[in-house]
Formats: structure tokens, sequence, C-alpha cells
């Protein structure tokens, strides 16, 4: 049930995995072609289940289409997270100015 929490919070707030950028390309591509594959992947990459779960109901839902248009926008959010992988790991903010 804890799972279940976790993965709707994910979802309100769009919480996706932080992965590398070539990493965060492929997962985009994933999920248009073999919508929720590339959230499964991301989220065994970074080691959480609640996005696995995210996943494997947008693959089931593809068939629907509401699963195939949410797997597309979490790809594209996972891509958008992963361009700013490196600077999260090093705790470098992207909007400060010099």
């Amino acid at each position: 049930m804890e799972l279940c929490k976790d993965a709707w919070q994910k979802t309100k707030s769009q919480t996706v995995p932080s992965v590398p950028r070539s990493f965060g390309l492929l997962c985009l591509i994933m999920n248009i072609f073999l919508p929720g594959w590339g959230t499964i992947v991301a989220a065994v990459q970074a080691g959480d289940s609640a996005t696995g779960l995210l996943g494997f109901l947008q693959f089931l839902f593809s068939a629907v289409i509401v699963g195939y248009v949410f797997s597309i926008w979490w790809g594209i959010l996972i891509f958008n997270r992963s361009k700013h992988h490196e600077a999260m790991l090093l705790g470098i903010s992207i909007y400060s100015q010099p």
C-alpha cells in the first residue's frame, strides 16, 4: 500500500528519477516506441520501485491511449531532468549567475 501512495505522490509532483543525459534520451525514445518501458528502465537504474510501478501502469494502459500519452510525458520529464543530472550530483545550481 505504501508503494501505491509513493507512486501517487510522484505522479502528482511529477517527480522522476535522475539519470545521466544519454540514458535520459534512451528512456524518452523507449517511452515513445515501447510505452512504459523507458520509465521502468529509469526506475531500475535509479533504484526507485514506485516509478517502476508507474512505468508498469503506463504499459498496461497504453492500449487505451491514456498510458501512451502518460508514458511520453514521463519520458520528456525524465529527459529534461537528465540534462541537469551531473550538476545535481555535484550540488551545483544550474540557475545561479556567475
